[in-house]
């Protein structure tokens, strides 16, 4: 395999053809010299041709051949003193052998000079070799220098303190904008900053002139177009044998690329930061680790953390209660799949309702939330209200159909305890049912303020009067282990409420108070004038801005339990024994405000107390109404008065009936609107139609009774019903005008509704009793 001498390199192929030439030379040069020993006598040019062939040898720069050469030529010289011809005559045999012996001498001489010079050669060759390594090190280094100088953008420098100059490299010179070969002064070279960088640079030269202390600074330097370039200068002393400073030297790099780039990432870093910081959501970063690297001003608001407190710390050592919950589950799904995760989910630790988003990378995990607490509650408070309204509607349906009953039961106990002898044993019989029938209608009452069915006489009320009224009746009641304070507004504004209702709202709110103070505690009842804006309202279900006087009823009982809070309005709710209330207290007040438009909220914690506040709206000028006239406990008797009673229910129709003839009225019957219509064509003397309120056939009592007024304008209406599902109770008032018999009535309620109907005269006002 000779290919690589063939590879275009020939020196080292002729080389060694040279040596191999000198080789056979000097071996045939001993075989030649050595034949010639034998035909000469005395072999004095013989010796003279040794030293030659030992030449021959070391231009072949084989040392062992120039040694054999010198060892055989030494040894054929004595042998070829028997060898060679006998000398000739007067020549002695001692002037052969001393001829002789001086060629040796020669030979070996010339042989060791020429090893002697062979190791100088090689040593010499060796020497020449290293350096062109050296040189070939150099040039490559100088190579890369020169590329990394030009691709980092890196200059050297050099600054003689001796002389003041500064000597640039190439690189440096192009960075400062000068040509090749400049020289400049230190102080021109400390000019070229801009001033306030001159003097970091000049202070950081100085000290290390002074001191030997090196810097490193980045800088602002004008090059000569006048263009600012941000560069970094590197200085470090020199010293010489004897410790002392001659020289600064050190490197200047061109940045101003990086800065600018820093700059931009920076200046992007900001506005990132800004924007951050500016959204609605919450927003925080955490790294591989769980731990906070970033958390902007809106979630140290929602998460109540300063984010000092939280960067470099794990989520789940800062919030250990988020371990296990659904936050942990969807932040690590998201990691493990690096997919993002969506979900809502409440943190009960800070009473918390948050809508996340969490977006994993390569950095860890950006988790935007929203904090949707409110909203939550809102929804939840709707949820609740629907709920309420349901079952409103069907408390409100049972409590008609049950007052219809009661209605029929309670006429026909009135009837019979007339026709029962003062003495008859069953006279007690009757009471016993008409108690129970009155507890019934008492029942249904109160399911239809639950329901905001229950028809109500709203008028200016003084709440202070009204409570210090109550004072005398709320004292024994609530017992003497039981302190009753007021504490009245001094100048309190008048409410728009129906007066009775709220005298009982309060006093089954104090009730409640009682029952939660059983050894004893202090019950206070306060007023306030109060504005409600729309930043509040808008919180609240059926609730709108205005003024409003709070009714206030704290108590300093038990309290109630946060998971049965949002459960206490509810029918037949209770926390107490069986057996020891009826869970209609609560639900019948919150349906009374409700109805009265205005608004009721419950603040309670267990072991501190609770404070029930009733917002009543406040009368405005213009809707007080007249206080009514106190109507004795006589049954009036009817005139000749002809009625036309309609009824959809035929027990309530007869009933109704039967007690109309027995107060002395005549009476004429429908059980629905077309057939009403009928029989008032037919006997336009009618003086008043007494209608229920719902009936079936597609006529309620309303447009029955509008329909008849159209026809005959002086005809008198009564209304009755068991509820009136705001066909003439609106925001929980009786339309002006029109008049309505709450069912169950008893039989004396009917007779004086009839005649204060009856006696009223075309404008509104009852007549002057006579």
């Amino acid at each position: 395999m000779d290919a690589p001498w063939a590879s275009g390199r020939g020196r080292p192929l002729k080389a060694d053809g040279r040596r191999r030439g000198m080789t056979v030379a000097a071996l045939l040069g001993l075989a030649v010299t050595l034949y010639a020993e034998t035909l000469t006598p005395l072999g004095v040019a013989h010796g003279a041709l040794y030293p030659l062939i030992i030449l021959l040898a070391a231009l072949g720069r084989q040392p062992r051949l120039v040694l054999l050469v010198s060892v055989v030529g030494a040894i054929f010289i004595l042998v070829g003193i028997p060898l060679s011809p006998p000398p000739p005559s007067g020549i002695s045999m001692d002037l052969v052998v001393a001829n002789r012996s001086m060629s040796v001498a020669v030979v070996l001489v010339t042989g060791a000079l020429a090893l002697m010079m062979l190791r100088y050669l090689r040593e010499a060759n060796t020497a020449l070799e290293e350096l062109e390594r050296t040189n070939q090190v150099l040039r490559q280094n100088k190579e890369l220098l020169e590329i990394a100088s030009e691709s980092g953008h890196i200059g050297g420098w050099s600054a003689d303190l001796e002389t003041q100059r500064v000597y640039l490299s190439e690189e440096a010179l192009r960075i400062c904008g000068k040509p090749s070969g400049y020289t400049l002064s230190v102080e021109a070279a400390i000019a070229f900053y801009t001033p306030e960088y001159g003097k970091v640079i000049r202070g950081a030269f100085e000290r290390c002139a002074r001191d030997g202390a090196p810097f490193d600074e980045e800088l602002l330097l004008l090059n000569d177009a006048g263009e600012a370039v941000w560069v970094r200068s590197i200085g470090k002393a020199v010293r010489d044998a004897s410790g002392a400073i001659t020289r600064v030297q050190g490197a200047l790099q061109d940045i101003d690329q990086r800065k600018r780039a820093e700059r931009s990432l920076q200046d992007l870093a900001e506005r990132l930061t800004a924007t951050l910081e500016s959204i609605t959501d919450g927003f925080f970063l955490l790294d591989r680790q769980w731990r906070f690297s970033f958390v902007n001003g809106r979630a140290e608001s929602i998460l109540r953390r300063r984010r000092v407190e939280l960067l470099g710390q794990s989520i789940w050592d800062a919030f250990p209660e988020a371990i296990g919950t659904r936050f942990e589950e969807a932040y690590r799904k998201a990691v493990e799949t690096g997919e993002s995760v969506s979900f809502n989910a409440g943190f009960e630790p800070l009473d918390l309702w948050v809508d996340v988003r969490a977006y994993p990378s390569a950095e860890g995990l950006a988790v935007y939330f929203l904090d949707m607490t409110e909203r939550h509650r809102l929804e939840q408070r709707l949820q609740q209200a629907k709920q309420l309204e349901s079952v409103g509607k069907l408390t409100g349906g049972i409590a008609h159909d049950f007052n219809n009953l009661l209605t029929v039961i309670m006429g026909n106990i009135d009837l019979l305890g007339e026709q029962l002898d003062a003495d008859s044993p069953l006279r007690p019989v009757v009471r016993t049912i008409g108690s129970a029938a009155q507890r019934g209608a008492d029942l249904t009452h109160r399911l239809l303020a639950f329901a905001r069915r229950q028809p109500l006489e709203p008028r200016a009320v003084n709440v202070n009067a009204l409570l210090t009224r109550m004072e005398d009746l709320l004292r024994p009641a609530m017992g003497d282990h039981i302190a009753v304070t007021l504490r009245l507004s001094k100048q309190p504004w008048h409410a728009m409420v129906d007066p009775a209702e709220l005298e009982s709202a309060v006093l089954n709110v104090c009730i409640n108070a009682r029952a939660a103070m059983p050894d004893g505690g202090r019950l206070t009842l306060e007023t306030i004038n109060t504005h409600l804006d729309e930043t509040y309202t808008d919180q609240g279900v059926d609730l709108r801005p205005g003024e409003y006087v709070v009714l206030a009823v704290s108590d300093t009982g038990h309290g109630i339990a946060a998971e049965n809070l949002s459960h206490v309005f509810e029918p037949f709710f209770t926390t107490r024994p069986q057996g020891q209330g009826s869970g209609l207290g609560l639900s019948v007040v919150f349906g009374f405000i409700k109805q009265s438009r205005g608004h009721i909220t419950i603040y309670s914690e267990p072991g501190q107390g609770t404070t029930v506040k009733l917002y009543l709206p406040r009368c405005i000028a213009g809707e007080e109404q007249p206080a009514q006239d106190v109507v004795d406990d006589s049954v009036p008797r009817g005139g000749q008065e002809t009625i036309l009673l309609v009824e959809d229910g035929s027990l309530v129709l007869q009933q109704a009936q039967g007690q109309l003839r027995a107060l002395g009225y005549q009476v004429l019957c429908a059980e629905g609107g077309q057939q009403a219509l009928t029989i008032l064509d037919a006997h336009p003397e009618i003086d008043l139609l007494f209608t229920d309120m719902t009936m079936p056939g597609g006529m309620s009592g309303k447009q029955l009774a509008e329909a008849a007024r159209s026809r005959y304008p002086n005809l008198k209406v009564l209304f009755t019903s068991g509820y009136t599902e705001n066909a003439i109770v609106h925001a929980g008032r009786l339309d002006a005008g029109l008049h309505l018999l709450s069912k169950p009535y008893r039989r004396k309620d009917l007779a004086r509704k009839l005649r204060t109907v009856l006696e009223e005269d075309a404008h509104g006002t009852p007549a002057a009793d006579s």
